[in-house]
């Protein structure tokens, strides 16, 4: 059996380089030649193995917005005559591909912003409707595209999927982290290392993304202290037991506080104390 301060240890080793990293392999894709081959080929839409869509900066919408209306000018075609053929074109010299570029000119097109996910309200509504009827990301992205954006292809079942955890679900929980909150995610870390589902699964009501920069934020604080601890896992420990005592500290002035509303009535500070038990 594996001794688990080694297992902790071994967890707490692999840190900043990983959780920061974020790879994007570069790839090709096929360009079929019209927009109607494009939506109705399911196979042109998947996305080649190890694929990332980029995030892009508002520059470089601004960019490729103006190459493509600069473009639709010097071609005398209107928008809806666009191909993913001619998004090649356009995206010429870009680190976006051709369909990212054709994807994200329609989003800009239907939301009347240069910002990153801006998504009408309407949309939103109808993103909240289909997850009541448990369809797949895929079906979700499918049913957007037809009728917020003329069936083109500008949503894709991971987008919806973020959209949902990020912004649309009412059950999201925004704001600080509590003391108690950071505690158990650290040493949720210290026991199973960056397995973010299990993460996800422990905090349902924080987004994926929340979750990953809180524990970034609270590794970067570690790491400060490493220099005198010499051991990543100590100063873990030691930013818990702060925490810790934070908590106790925070009880002991909520129990003080309530027996001054009581105007000096006795209390029963241990049924207070079991009530705010950590």
């Amino acid at each position: 059996m594996a001794d688990p301060a080694m297992i902790a240890e071994k967890n707490c080793q692999p840190l900043l380089p990983t959780l920061l990293s974020s790879p994007s392999p570069a790839s090709s894709i096929v360009i079929p030649m019209t927009l109607s081959e494009f939506s109705e080929n399911p196979n042109s839409q998947k996305h080649v193995r190890g694929h990332h869509y980029r995030k892009w900066t508002k520059a470089q919408v601004e960019s490729m917005y103006e190459t493509a209306t600069n473009y639709l000018k010097e071609k005398n075609i209107i928008i809806e005559q666009l191909t993913l053929e001619d998004f090649g074109i356009i995206a010429a010299g870009r680190s976006q591909s051709a369909k990212e570029c054709m994807s994200k000119f329609f989003e800009v097109t239907k939301s009347g912003s240069f910002k990153a996910g801006i998504w009408p309200e309407s949309e939103d509504e109808i993103l909240k409707e289909l997850t009541l009827k448990k369809l797949s990301w895929t079906q979700i992205a499918k049913i957007l595209n037809e009728k917020i954006h003329n069936s083109r292809p500008v949503r894709n079942g991971k987008q919806c999927k973020e959209r949902w955890a990020n912004h649309v679900n009412p059950n999201i929980r925004k704001g600080l982290w509590s003391e108690a909150e950071d505690i158990l995610l650290l040493e949720t870390y210290k026991e199973h290392g960056k397995i973010w589902n299990k993460m996800f699964q422990i905090f349902p009501e924080r987004t994926e993304s929340a979750v990953k920069n809180r524990l970034k934020s609270l590794i970067i604080s570690c790491k400060q202290d490493i220099g005198s601890l010499n051991n990543l896992c100590r100063a873990i420990d030691r930013m818990i037991e702060k925490k810790r005592d934070k908590v106790e500290d925070d009880m002991e002035e909520c129990i003080f506080g309530k027996y001054q509303e009581n105007s000096g009535e006795p209390i029963d500070f241990c049924s207070l104390e079991e009530k705010q038990e950590y």
